[in-house]
């Protein structure tokens, strides 16, 4: 049984977007009066009239919400806002500057309608930078399989390519982390407890690709902040994960982690090097990752070298 008739909560945080809100509400006009679908906007500070152009282009309409914060407090703030406010039964993170297929997000609301027990519905989504299909649904991985490939960061780690049950959410408090990169330990959060899945094999999510977004726009606090998630998911493994999981291993976290570290000197390419901050990273993760691996690949021994053999 439904719980209300709105299905699907999309939550959309934005800052400063004023130049994207008409390509964004153009994109999604046939969802605005949908009786099935809620909008909850959350303004994360912004300063540029946005929240003012938003709110006259939405006004007296009833299944929209848009909420606002004084100050900037990161994407993650404010979808645990839109988590807490939902009426939906689901929950669908949209970022301004993505869209939607609206046919596949269509037939997603009729496929809920059938396994409304479910915790986590999978579809397929387009990523334009690569210009390519990402079927993350076909594969039909089962729950094990999810965690150890995610682990190992050959999962997309995005937490908008997922539909998520907000009672299942609240349930086991799964929340978004301040800071940068805050979906990551909320994806796996997600993965290690669900209990029940569904795939459908439709587009449903386009991500763009804006230089300006958040996560093109990078500073030394985006390294410090993707170091703490590398820790804080090494943490995660020990406590919630290692011998509770068939076939996840610790070389899977490891794998993962050598990965975080290469990512991490791929952002300094986009901030001011200096040696203090190659140093803090180099001096972080000699403290999770094991010394004694074996490079088998080359990606391996990049690591080797830059990490242990300077």
């Amino acid at each position: 049984m439904l719980n209300n008739k709105i299905l699907i909560t999309i939550v959309t945080p934005f800052y400063n977007a004023k130049s994207l809100l008409k390509a964004h509400i153009y994109n999604i006009q046939s969802l605005i009066k949908h009786p099935s679908v809620e909008i909850i906007y959350v303004d994360d500070g912004s300063d540029d009239n946005g929240f003012k152009y938003l709110k006259e282009k939405t006004d007296n309409l009833h299944n929209i919400k848009i909420l606002r914060f004084n100050k900037n407090n990161g994407p993650g703030i404010a979808r645990n806002i839109g988590i807490k406010k939902a009426k939906g039964n689901f929950i669908l993170f949209l970022d301004i500057d993505d869209r939607l297929f609206l046919t596949g997000f269509n037939k997603l609301l009729q496929h809920i309608k059938k396994n409304l027990n479910c915790d986590l519905f999978f579809f397929d989504y387009v990523k334009k930078s690569k210009k390519a299909q990402i079927n993350l649904s076909k594969k039909k991985f089962n729950k094990n399989k999810l965690i150890k490939l995610f682990l190992r960061t050959e999962l997309d780690m995005c937490p908008n390519f997922y539909l998520y049950k907000k009672q299942f959410l609240l349930k086991n408090k799964i929340f978004f982390q301040k800071g940068f990169y805050e979906d990551i330990l909320f994806v796996l959060k997600v993965f290690i407890n669900i209990k029940k899945k569904k795939h459908l094999n439709e587009k449903v999510y386009k991500k763009n690709f804006n230089k300006r977004s958040i996560t093109n726009t990078f500073s030394d606090k985006h390294i410090k902040d993707f170091i703490q998630s590398s820790f804080s998911k090494n943490d995660l493994f020990y406590k919630n994960i290692y011998n509770k999981f068939k076939y996840i291993y610790k070389s899977d976290l490891q794998y993962g982690l050598r990965g975080d570290y290469l990512f991490t000197h791929k952002l300094l390419y986009n901030c001011k090097k200096t040696r203090t901050t190659v140093k803090m990273i180099d001096n972080s993760y000699k403290k999770i990752i094991n010394e004694n691996f074996y490079a088998l690949t080359t990606y391996d021994k990049t690591v080797k070298k830059k990490l242990f053999l300077k």
